[in-house]
């Protein structure tokens, strides 16, 4: 059964579209105002009363280039529709931990995969993430702890890339337990290309996640998204 699309959900959405995750303006606009109230005053180019400066102007800009790119809601609804999902910080199944982050923390996550409760399935996790160019060593080392960690009931994060991070998700899925992925683009868009098969068994075992919205691609300049959680 696909998400159902009300205007809140469709507003926490569209900022997905709009601001860098974790960004700390958008976060106390949406505390003020709400996630509709903060894409209205985006669209109006206005911040409600009080919030003022350049930064705060300079914020308001970038968001509104970013307008044209932000999808209808009969699109954000065909993206639920193919399974994805957004779990954003109003929902019960927000991962706990993210609250430590204050402003910083993502204000929504996009989600494809078999989990049906992220907070669930993030309470008991071990992140494992290191060298893309990993000696074979490390490959059977991460691969061997991961199998280890997940055949107890934990849950293996790593951030879906070559060497040490896909090893980690093989050595997950090998003992049969639960494994996301944290991508640095669109759920949709699996990356690297040659990781398709392995993402999409990380999806059934547990769940492909990102800050980023579908059809997002990867910038080289982003940071290791495994790392981070």
């Amino acid at each position: 059964m696909s998400e159902q699309l009300d205007d809140e959900r469709y507003a926490w959405a569209a900022l997905t579209y709009l601001a860098e995750p974790g960004d700390p303006w958008l976060a106390a606009l949406v505390r003020q105002c709400g996630p509709a109230g903060a894409l209205a005053a985006i669209r109006a180019g206005r911040f409600p009363a009080g919030r003022r400066g350049d930064a705060a102007e300079r914020a308001m800009a970038r968001w509104r280039l970013r307008l044209a790119g932000v999808p209808e809601p009969d699109e954000v609804a065909e993206q639920f529709a193919r399974g994805i999902r957004l779990v954003t910080a109003s929902d019960q199944e927000w991962p706990d931990g993210l609250a430590e982050l204050g402003d910083n923390q993502p204000y929504a996550i996009w989600l494809q995969g078999a989990a049906t409760d992220l907070g669930a399935v993030c309470r008991r996790s071990v992140g494992i993430v290191g060298s893309r160019a990993a000696t074979a060593y490390g490959s059977y080392v991460a691969a061997e702890l991961a199998a280890s960690i997940a055949g107890r009931g934990w849950t293996v994060v790593s951030g879906g890339a070559y060497g040490i991070d896909g090893c980690a998700h093989r050595g997950a899925l090998a003992a049969r337990g639960p494994t996301v992925a944290v991508m640095a683009g669109g759920v949709d868009r699996p990356y690297p290309a040659g990781h398709k098969e392995l993402l999409a068994g990380v999806a059934e075992a547990g769940a492909v996640i990102s800050e980023w919205p579908p059809g997002q691609g990867v910038a080289s300049s982003r940071r290791s998204p495994g790392a981070a959680w």
